[in-house]
């Protein structure tokens, strides 16, 4: 699943106007069922707000489908990236000038030696890099032993009398989720103890899937166990040597938020590499990137978390008060839905490069906005650079230099586009300009535009001293 900041990364890339077409859609039901599959609360979020331009509660996609579209369309016709498929990575070493990695050819079964300036491990969770790099890992209390099923419904009938959405079934060390996602994809994982998960068989995946629908001509293309563990490595970088993704953090899927924190990881340092290597910026800028995203994937874990124990508590006085809040939930149904919305709302950055205001490190709404004639999304005007929104024009020498030296883009409102609901403005609230970065987080909000800018520069150039998280 993409979360709304998910399809916001890959619109700026082009990505999920193709993914809108065919192979996603928005992931509107959810429901919540006890051990004997009684409803507890249904949920249907067809009119949250999208404030950040796409569905609050989440979009499924079909990830074979993305998959094939980046290898061979999206990345092969990207001049700037080169693609090594069929290596095992064997070794890295963190050298003063550049870094080395080795890899194993599968196809030949000769090794080759690559050197970059930096090496990001995006390895998994049994990393490598993260081995090489990281002292001690945090533990954040989830490890589940699950079974996790992938199947293909093709009987047209059988897959249209499933209910969309999402199924969540509490029950007490055994809960379950079903989940009816795309092209005939199902996706059911059900808690269970290691002893059941080294015999669970296909037999037993297609007893269980019967339990949802017509299983009997399904097809299964993965059923295999997974320990949900939830924790951190403390330590992200090492000189040139950084992990991403589930290399730097492993999270219980009850948010749907793995796939979703890899990707923040990667906005956050595609742009501060970009302005490393250009020279806009010093390579300790290259520190914030934990600094910013460390305490930001530690709450979203701790989320999951809670969420995934919700499912499967087992003390009676637990479950009575889990039951009692769907209860409430439903009589008062907007209770509900702002508990699932603050749930699916997380937090902006504390630290890192960012500036003293309450707006710095949060992320920007991207309304619908007016310009001539048409209604665009706020970021098509933003473009993927550093943008500085103002209430009113500005002139200045500091405000020349970020657009000059930086590229940076300056919009007034009311003037370069109309905000028709009033968003942007209200979202300002008394602040008169608002520095964003690359990544729609924004840097700093102000009275003056130049001095945010000239805040922007001297931060760019004194990056890592100081902060922590």
């Amino acid at each position: 699943m993409l979360d709304a900041e998910s399809c916001r990364i890959f619109q700026s890339m082009g990505i999920m106007q193709k993914l809108e077409k065919q192979d996603s859609k928005p992931f509107y039901q959810h429901r919540f069922v006890n051990k004997n599959r009684r409803k507890l609360i249904d949920f249907d979020f067809r009119d949250l707000p999208e404030t950040f331009g796409h569905p609050a509660v989440g979009t499924y996609f079909h990830q074979p489908s993305l998959e094939r579209f980046l290898r061979k369309e999206f990345l092969a016709h990207q001049p700037r990236v080169d693609m090594f498929l069929g290596y095992e990575v064997t070794e890295v070493a963190d050298g003063p000038n550049m870094a080395q990695l080795s890899a194993r050819n599968s196809a030949t079964g000769g090794v080759e030696t690559f050197f970059g300036h930096y090496l990001v491990g995006a390895d998994g969770g049994n990393s490598l890099i993260r081995r090489r790099i990281a002292d001690r890992r945090e533990d954040l209390n989830y490890s589940r032993q699950w079974i996790v099923m992938d199947m293909i419904v093709h009987d047209r009938g059988v897959w249209d009398a499933i209910l969309e959405g999402a199924e969540f079934k509490c029950d007490a060390n055994a809960a379950v989720v079903f989940v009816k996602g795309h092209h005939g994809h199902i996706r059911l994982d059900c808690e269970t103890t290691r002893e059941k998960a080294a015999t669970f068989s296909e037999a037993d995946a297609r007893r269980m899937a019967h339990s949802y629908f017509d299983a009997s001509s399904a097809e299964f293309i993965r059923i295999a166990p997974y320990h949900f563990y939830a924790g951190m490595p403390t330590k992200w970088r090492a000189g040139r040597l950084l992990i991403a993704g589930d290399a730097a953090h492993q999270t219980s899927p009850f948010a749907g938020q793995g796939l979703n924190m890899g990707l923040r990881d990667a906005a956050n340092l595609a742009f501060k590499f970009d302005l490393v290597f250009t020279g806009k910026a010093d390579e300790r800028l290259l520190d914030t990137y934990e600094q910013e995203r460390w305490q930001n994937c530690k709450s979203v874990i701790l989320a999951a978390t809670a969420n995934g124990t919700m499912l499967s508590i087992s003390s009676k006085w637990g479950m009575f008060k889990r039951d009692m809040a769907f209860l409430i939930a439903r009589i008062w149904q907007s209770l509900g839905r702002d508990i699932v919305s603050r749930s699916t709302s997380y937090p902006g950055y504390r630290a890192g490069l960012i500036g003293t205001s309450e707006l710095a490190g949060k992320r920007l709404p991207q309304p619908l906005v007016t310009l001539g004639d048409k209604h665009v999304l706020l970021d098509e005007l933003l473009g993927d650079g550093f943008c500085l929104l103002l209430k009113q024009s500005e002139t200045g020498r500091d405000l020349d230099a970020f657009q000059t030296n930086l590229s940076g883009r300056v919009l007034t409102l009311g003037e370069d586009f109309t905000d028709t609901e009033n968003i942007l403005a209200r979202f300002m609230d008394r602040h008169q300009a608002l520095l964003c970065r690359p990544d729609k987080y924004i840097f700093d909000a102000g009275e003056s535009g130049n001095r945010l800018c000239n805040d922007l520069m001297v931060a760019l150039s004194q990056s890592g001293k100081g902060g922590g998280r």
